[in-house]
């Protein structure tokens, strides 16, 4: 239930939340009036600050701000709540007003770092690519887009051929400028729709977006001779090895997928490296 619940909140747009935000004050400050000025509404008037906050931007929180203000010193005054003198109002309406534009900042700054925290942890922090929860997350939305459209989906393998020659003889600092510049070139090769992670130390894997078979092969063979031209123009005697595992539909796991790709990557190794092998 609480799943289903911060789904539909995440998808709403910014005039979205704040047009449920407004319908819920409206709400809240009708209420406010029917049970007088005694009885204390102030919690409630947050809900739709926080709505508002999370789907929106500053300009949103604004304006939530000043409605909600307002509409709690309305309905205190139908509710028979008055002041000696004008000011008084203004200063009440100002305080609750700045009272909910920091709660609303405070909201948007936790959702931002939030953001900023989910991304870092489904992301490689030397090639910047995705990582294995990175990778599991794009095949769980491919997997998803398979039920309304089938199509096959592909997943290559990729491991450097003599990479750990390459770390012993010229360092560690070498094999990760080599690291960073295949992630480079692989993106320079790959779809937007594809996925490209890091799962391991040299061990790499693209998720190919719904497609033929043809285009996979295609998008290997591509990577397979940017990869060596960059490699070759760097003076690095490291190679590519390839193997390729499709998903048709059921209910194969994405770690299935890479270990029927793994497979086909030991039989390239085995036919001399620098190989591509493919599941038929």
């Amino acid at each position: 239930m609480s799943g289903s619940f911060w789904k539909f909140i995440n998808k709403l747009t910014s005039t979205q939340g704040l047009a449920i935000g407004f319908i819920l004050s409206l709400e809240i400050s009708f209420l406010d009036r029917l049970t007088g000025y005694e009885v204390s509404f102030s919690f409630f008037y947050l809900i739709p600050m926080f709505l508002v906050a999370w789907t929106g931007h500053a300009t949103s929180i604004w304006t939530m701000a000043v409605v909600d203000a307002t509409l709690w010193q309305v309905s205190n005054n139908f509710a028979g709540h008055q002041h000696s003198e004008l000011w008084i109002y203004v200063w009440n309406a100002a305080s609750r007003g700045v009272f909910f534009v920091v709660t609303g900042l405070l909201v948007f700054k936790i959702k931002i770092l939030l953001q900023k925290e989910m991304m870092t942890s489904r992301q490689d922090p030397l090639t910047g690519l995705l990582n294995r929860r990175g990778l599991e997350h794009a095949f769980e939305l491919e997997s998803s887009r398979y039920v309304r459209q089938p199509i096959t989906i592909g997943l290559i393998a990729i491991d450097h051929d003599n990479f750990k020659q390459l770390n012993d003889t010229r360092g560690h600092a070498e094999g990760d400028k080599l690291l960073a510049n295949f992630a480079k070139v692989g993106l320079s090769v790959i779809r937007p729709t594809d996925s490209f992670a890091r799962i391991g130390g040299d061990e790499f894997v693209i998720l190919i977006a719904s497609t033929e078979k043809a285009t996979i092969w295609e998008i290997s063979q591509r990577l397979q001779e940017s990869v060596q031209a960059a490699f070759l123009a760097q003076g690095w005697s490291v190679g590519l090895s390839q193997g390729i595992s499709l998903y048709s539909g059921g209910n194969l796991s994405l770690t299935d997928l890479i270990q029927r790709a793994d497979k086909q990557l030991y039989s390239a190794k085995n036919q001399g490296r620098a190989q591509i092998c493919s599941e038929a």
